[in-house]
């Protein structure tokens, strides 16, 4: 996670920026090969030793394009890129969003289940007294 201490905002969205490549790096790309930094760096229109310079220097950020290409060719969130805000990869918010919808309707089905049971103890409580009263 990116420390927001004494950060100024451009740094921050560099130090995420890195944060991305730096989760990228290893990972299968779509061709099934393994992504290093000097693929991800051709990917997004940059040349690995700008990327090693960002993380050595405060001084160095990546370009508009670079950030866009980023985002669209690896499904990097730009709201978290830019801001930090929500989950780094857009499918794990449309995950989310598809896991709340879920315990949205697990829920409604529970409340259901409730009530039934509710009247089924009802019918229950009902014959039981029922055969109390037939038997006196």
């Amino acid at each position: 996670m990116v420390s927001k201490i004494e950060l100024n905002p451009a740094q921050a969205v560099t130090a995420r920026f890195i944060e991305a490549i730096d989760s990228l790096v290893g990972m299968k790309g779509d061709d099934g090969k393994k992504l290093t930094l000097g693929r991800i760096s051709e990917m997004i229109g940059m040349h690995a030793s700008n990327i090693t310079r960002m993380r050595i220097s405060n001084t160095h950020s990546p370009t508009a394009a670079a950030l866009s290409l980023l985002c669209q060719v690896f499904d990097i969130s730009g709201s978290w890129l830019l801001e930090g805000s929500g989950p780094m990869k857009k499918s794990d918010a449309n995950e989310i969003d598809d896991l709340k919808i879920l315990v949205s309707s697990l829920n409604k089905n529970v409340d259901q289940i409730k009530v039934r049971i509710n009247d089924l103890n009802k019918r229950v409580d009902q014959k039981t007294r029922r055969k109390k009263s037939v038997k006196s």
